[in-house]
């Protein structure tokens, strides 16, 4: 009797044995170098996983989120930094956002940039209205979001502004206001935003949000390209692009346009432009609706 159990339980044992090695093995999933960072035991550990001088050099034009990370650059791995690089475009607007993990400090490096800070509720200013942080910095100059605080930039010029923001963080977030507000149910789209829009209106203003951080914006447009405001179709929010390459065509022969290499070059920048006038409506609305809300 005791034999034949053994034999049993051989046999048990044998095939699966053998069912497990004939079972495809899983292919183990590559460790990252940041990974291995963050298990060395001490920081001169991490020193031997960083063995080339190149290791601890970073360069923003490689790398095309323009951030230096522990994800991007690893040898920030335990710093609790970041650093990113930003190339604001002529009448461009970064979106109302916030950095769920960290400060910025936003420093500009050329240019003109004009901002809005929206701090938590209960920050009230002289009227005992919700405050609002605006600033308008110059080359040189810089300003401080705390960690939360919703806020945008916008370039009012019709050239570039570049500027740097750093973070005391190692992975920083990014959440994009109009963009998280409109994933909801639509029923609380509109009482959020005190019924000031009618339901057929929230798909419409949901698909109008641009998905990119940079957003055009119109008043500057018009200031700094008169062809492509005085006749553009807005009806989606966005210009017509062959409303643009007519109108370019129409006008070559006056002598405040630019020349025809540079027209086509506004028109192919165009056609990336985000829903401007659309978005700009919804902005101010979210604003006044989210300070109102944030204040009761």
């Amino acid at each position: 009797m005791f034999s034949n159990a053994v034999i049993s339980a051989a046999a048990a044992l044998l095939a699966c044995s053998s069912f497990a090695a004939a079972a495809p093995q899983g292919k183990t999933p590559e460790v990252s170098l940041t990974t291995k960072l963050r298990l060395a035991d001490t920081f001169i550990d991490r020193y031997s996983l960083l063995p080339e001088d190149k290791d601890f050099l970073f360069s923003f034009n490689s790398t095309p989120s323009a951030i230096a990370n522990s994800q991007t650059f690893p040898a920030l791995t335990g710093s609790g930094l970041s650093l990113a690089s930003a190339q604001i475009p002529g009448c461009s607007m970064i979106m109302l956002h916030t950095h769920p993990r960290a400060s910025e400090l936003f420093a500009v490096m050329s240019g003109r940039v004009y901002t809005e800070a929206v701090p938590e509720a209960g920050v009230l200013n002289a009227e005992g209205k919700p405050r609002v942080i605006r600033n308008e910095i110059s080359a040189g100059q810089a300003t401080i979001f705390y960690q939360g605080t919703k806020h945008y930039q916008v370039n009012p010029d019709c050239e570039p502004a570049s500027a740097i923001a750093a973070f005391p963080s190692e992975d920083i977030g990014f959440a994009g206001v109009a963009p998280g507000l409109f994933s909801i149910k639509d029923d609380a789209v509109i009482r959020l935003l005190g019924e000031a829009i009618d339901g057929q209106d929230v798909e419409k203003i949901r698909a109008s949000i641009p998905m990119d951080m940079g957003i055009k914006v119109d008043e500057c447009l018009a200031k700094c390209d008169p062809y492509v405001s005085e006749e553009q179709d807005v009806s989606l929010g966005r210009p017509d692009i062959k409303w643009l390459l007519d109108s370019a065509m129409a006008k070559q022969d006056k002598k405040d346009l630019p020349k025809t290499a540079q027209q086509d070059k506004k028109a192919r920048q165009e056609l990336n432009t985000a829903s401007y006038n659309v978005w700009t409506l919804v902005l101010q609305v979210l604003c006044c609706g989210l300070i109102t809300g944030g204040a009761s």
